[in-house]
């Protein structure tokens, strides 16, 4: 079976699609792995998949409209203000913080947002106007999980002709301990540095000094799992070994908390990721996929083309 139609049938197995969505979804998916314990790499170009994501994106391209998107169209791009320090004490600053912080909590609410592009019958690149989404993960005492996904509230400058209402119901899932990616990895994330790098080729096949690679993989497990501070730090003190881990500056992000930026590796491939940890408790809160291109006609570098911000209750 194709990657994306696994994981369409994982994260809406009732739900029928046809070619369309299967190109859709095949262009703009990255590919976690359904089955432990060896996951598949993450592509670079997007944020990291959620099982939700992969409903939501069945669920919404039914309700897409396709049209040339101006740039004003996609999410306003983070006011970040430079600090002084390097990438890696802030980073080792916000990991012995997070390494003292709080047991983490049995929910995650995660909104957001990705441009979506198809190719016309003129071979011209048209984008869509999609609405934000926001997911609701239960995790339970027996290993299961429940994600229920809604329509988010459009982002400003967003266009709201033709996009569905907020508050509309996206998914229903539930998934039990045996079939959810959060009991086969969050229990398995080393809360040693020094045992990571043989974690992440075992696991997700990637090799640790592909540092964007093994970011995604990374906040794969953040974004799908509950997870120790001790184990999140240890992500922290892995991003701070790396050399092409740049900050960016002092943010506010899409949530309203105050938070670091940091680029992770290089953007030689037009896109630059981004990763949002918060400064009062070093926790990786968001990230986000910027284009730096010139390549594209349906946006206008630099623009941003997916998001993920998440908040653990």
């Amino acid at each position: 079976m194709k990657n994306t139609e696994l994981l369409i049938k994982l994260a809406a197995p009732n739900v029928e699609y046809g070619p369309r969505a299967e190109a859709d979804l095949a262009r703009i998916l990255s590919t976690p792995a359904p089955t432990p314990p060896k996951m598949q790499k993450t592509h670079r170009n997007h944020a990291p998949l959620t099982l939700a994501a992969c409903a939501v994106l069945v669920a919404l391209i039914g309700m897409i409209v396709f049209r040339p998107v101006a740039a004003s169209a996609t999410p306003p791009l983070m006011e970040a203000t430079p600090i002084a320090g390097s990438a890696q004490n802030h980073l080792m600053k916000l990991a012995e913080l997070r390494r003292k912080g709080a047991w983490p909590r049995t929910a995650i609410e995660l909104h957001a947002w990705s441009l979506v592009s198809e190719i016309d019958a003129a071979g011209k690149v048209v984008a869509s106007n999609t609405s934000p989404t926001v997911s609701s993960t239960t995790f339970s005492p027996d290993g299961s999980v429940t994600i229920e996904t809604v329509v988010g509230r459009p982002f400003p400058g967003q266009e709201v002709k033709d996009l569905p209402i907020p508050g509309t119901p996206l998914s229903s899932e539930h998934l039990s301990a045996e079939k959810s990616v959060a009991a086969s990895a969050s229990g398995v994330l080393p809360e040693d540095a020094d045992q990571l790098a043989q974690w992440l080729e075992t696991a997700f096949s990637v090799d640790p000094a592909n540092t964007e690679e093994s970011t995604l993989s990374l906040l794969s497990v953040l974004v799908n799992t509950t997870v120790t501070p001790a184990q999140e730090a240890t992500v922290l003190e892995y991003l701070a070994s790396r050399p092409d881990v740049t900050l960016i500056g002092q943010v506010t992000d899409r949530l309203g908390r105050s938070a670091l930026s940091f680029r992770i590796g290089s953007d030689v491939d037009n896109y630059q990721q981004n990763l949002i940890i918060a400064t009062d408790t070093g926790q990786i809160i968001a990230t986000e996929t910027i284009y730096t291109g010139n390549d594209r006609h349906d946006i206008t570098a630099p623009a941003v083309t997916s998001y993920e911000a998440w908040e653990r209750k």
